[in-house]
């Protein structure tokens, strides 16, 4: 590694009443002379400073960051830290500043997208000062590590002798880091880059960047002060181009392009939210793997690309066919798919704890008429509130009209007490529309109830139905009624 020796001499002393006449002279090896006259001075001090340019990088140790993708690929970065949010990275770079403080350099970097990066030879040139920053307050590192603010980003960093800069679009938020020192782990930070450590812009997918670290400074040449410019090595990082990134999946079914799912959102009315492929992927392998889906060859729908993790495929059509399977398709929620439980703060456990107990019933004799021959019974565990049980489906498609038909069992003990076989009440919400279906609807221990509803339907995709207990204390007091639950499955029939 290159090294350069900073000679700095200055004159200090007392003031003398006479003046002196001294005279220091310096031998260099090429066989030149400096003479340095300490005129009004009594002394003269010289200070030698063995300087590495390119500084110390801290922070990454000696393999960089490194993020990881899917397939297993991973990516290692020449920086100090990476981010990856909202489909963007951003970096930060850290290097010592190892320049004496009376040398008076000025110091940077470089940065550009093209090899031989020089001050006049780059995208970004960016200066940095040296300003002396004094710890005010509590700002040392909490128990956690934790700094917040950008400010004590930089506090921290001047009191070690650092610079950074991040690199990345307009930093919206605070980036973790973690502060090593002579690859050492000092501790976790928080920070928002400040404007004046900061390269602002998108970080292209497949690019490769460059940058460089320099110090200006005066130096004396042939008896005479020139300016020089030291550099630090070049450097640089690539951004990965991933098929994640960029919409490419590795199966050529694993997902629609943009414009096929825009495409076949014109089938979904106005009024309805059109499901994205994330949503609809559980739906579309099922019917891929009908005899309807299995005859469509969609091979010449699929375009492929390379990236650094493997090919990636997209598939540019969704056939209309599967859309008429999806809306005619009759939906069953199994009553043992409870989603979400009622639940309370117990003051003794200091927890939260279900309001509710559920027994599944199973292999229901067929005299009950249960339908699918088993029920979920909810026992109130906590027997002065109501209480609530919450089914979703992922499957209920927008803009459809449904058959929504909720099955209530009958109590099938046939030892059960009389408080056991008292009716319940309940309420009935679509929680995504914010809408009660039914209220204070009467439900016997003794027979099936069915509640049937032939104008169903939902704005997005999916289902969120709660139900309630809605019986008050006094009706269970009085024991008219009490808060004891038995459903039974769940239908979602379309309507033609």
């Amino acid at each position: 590694m290159k090294r350069i020796y900073i000679l700095i001499v200055a004159l200090v002393g007392c003031m003398l009443t006479v003046t002196a006449q001294d005279v220091t002279i310096l031998h260099m090896k090429d066989g030149t002379q400096r003479r340095y006259i300490n005129g009004l001075k009594n002394a003269t001090t010289v200070d030698f400073y063995e300087v590495t340019p390119s500084g110390q990088d801290v922070g990454s140790g000696t393999d960089g960051a490194v993020t990881s993708h899917d397939n297993g690929y991973t990516q290692k970065w020449d920086v100090t830290h990476v981010w990856y949010d909202g489909g963007q990275y951003s970096v930060v770079i850290v290097w010592s500043n190892d320049m004496p403080k009376n040398f008076q350099a000025r110091h940077g970097i470089c940065f550009g997208t093209e090899l031989g990066l020089t001050t006049d030879h780059c995208d970004t040139l960016l200066y940095f000062t040296d300003t002396e920053v004094r710890f005010q307050g509590d700002y040392s590192p909490k128990r956690d590590g934790h700094f917040e603010g950008g400010d004590f980003w930089n506090v921290w960093a001047s009191s070690l002798n650092l610079n950074y800069v991040y690199v990345g679009p307009k930093a919206n938020s605070y980036y973790k880091t973690a502060y090593l020192q002579n690859n050492q782990y000092r501790g976790d930070f928080t920070f928002r880059p400040s404007q004046f450590n900061e390269i602002r812009l998108s970080l292209q997918y497949g690019q490769t960047y460059y940058y460089r670290t320099f110090a200006e400074g005066q130096v004396e040449e042939n008896g005479q002060l020139k300016n020089k410019i030291f550099y630090g090595e070049e450097k640089s990082f690539r951004v990965p181009l991933v098929m994640a990134d960029a919409a490419y999946y590795p199966d050529p079914e694993d997902a629609g392009s943009e414009e096929a799912i825009a495409a076949f959102a014109s089938h979904f009315p106005d009024s309805v939210n059109a499901p994205t492929w994330k949503q609809m992927s559980s739906l579309w392998k099922i019917w891929r793997k009908t005899d309807e889906g299995k005859a469509f060859d969609l091979m010449a729908h699929v375009t492929s690309k390379k990236f650094d993790d493997g090919t990636g495929y997209r598939l540019n059509y969704i056939p209309d066919a599967f859309y008429n399977w999806m809306v005619s398709r009759e939906i069953l929620i199994d009553p043992f798919d409870v989603a979400e439980i009622s639940r309370v703060y117990d003051t003794t456990l200091r927890d939260t704890i279900e309001t509710i107990e559920p027994e599944r019933i199973t292999d229901v004799d067929a005299k009950w008429g249960v339908p699918g021959g088993k029920y979920i019974r909810f026992m109130p565990s906590v027997s002065t509130m109501n209480h609530s049980v919450n089914y979703r489906h992922s499957e209920v498609v927008p803009g459809v009209r449904y058959k929504l038909q909720i099955n209530f069992a009958p109590e099938t003990d046939e030892y059960a007490t009389f408080s056991v076989l008292l009716p319940t009440k309940v309420d009935i919400t679509d929680v995504k529309a914010n809408k009660l279906i039914v209220t204070k609807q009467e439900i016997p221990a003794t027979k099936v109830t069915t509640l049937e509803f032939d104008d169903f339907s939902t704005t997005n995709m999916g289902l969120d139905l709660r139900i309630d207990t809605r019986v008050t204390n006094v009706e269970r007091r009085r024991e008219t009624h009490n808060r004891i639950m038995r459903i039974a499955e769940i239908r979602l029939i379309p309507v033609k």
